[in-house]
């Protein structure tokens, strides 16, 4: 944990030194995973589920000086009853119109049923660990608008070593961090500088 937070912190002191790009932007995220594992349960009592409920809205913090990517971004279910925040540092390709980017990073996921359920006698919990991320986005002058797809790392490991079995609160947790997202963002470079990169 200590090795891959020095390396991040280097990155970003690298990054630093160069000139870059900055994009601010909002998200949509929606979690298949949990979504399919939560079919069931409402299958077992024979009640059909509303996707829609899934979806997390947040807002990301993009910095990118030339081929790196910091990405830090949060996001938010039911009103806050479940905060999920990233850290993650990866490559990042211009391509004609498309942005190509590989990344991974830390995460952390804070569930508070006390808020969801409206029942202060529950405590709040919370899950840490490590990601992997894809995002393909669509190049419009100084904007971007792309899809990215997450996985928890630690999970994903645990569930090849023990099999599929998410028994534990963290694994099950961290399902709500496997994601399908959408994104819009703003880049604070003129055109010239788009091109470019």
């Amino acid at each position: 944990m200590k090795r891959t937070l020095t390396v991040m912190v280097l990155l970003t002191a690298i990054a630093a030194a160069g000139s870059a790009q900055v994009g601010i932007g909002i998200t949509t995220a929606f979690p298949p995973a949990l979504a399919a594992e939560s079919y069931d349960s409402y299958d077992s009592y024979g009640m059909e589920p509303q996707y829609t409920e899934f979806l997390f809205w947040g807002v990301t913090l993009r910095y990118k000086p030339s081929l790196l990517l910091i990405d830090v971004g949060v996001s938010q279910w039911e009103l806050g009853s479940l905060l999920y925040g990233y850290f993650d540092v990866g490559l990042c390709v211009d391509l004609w119109v498309f942005r190509f980017a590989l990344c991974g990073g830390v995460d952390v996921m804070n569930v508070s049923p006390s808020r969801l359920l409206d029942d202060p006698s529950y405590e709040d919990y919370h899950a840490v660990g490590f990601n992997a991320k894809v995002s393909l986005d669509l190049k419009l002058g100084n904007s971007t608008i792309g899809l990215s797809a997450g996985i928890p790392v630690d999970t994903l490991v645990n569930a090849l070593r023990n099999g599929t079995s998410t028994e534990t609160t963290h694994d099950a947790l961290r399902l709500f961090t496997a994601q399908a997202s959408l994104s819009y963002v703003y880049w604070f470079a003129g055109p010239e500088s788009s091109q470019r990169r």
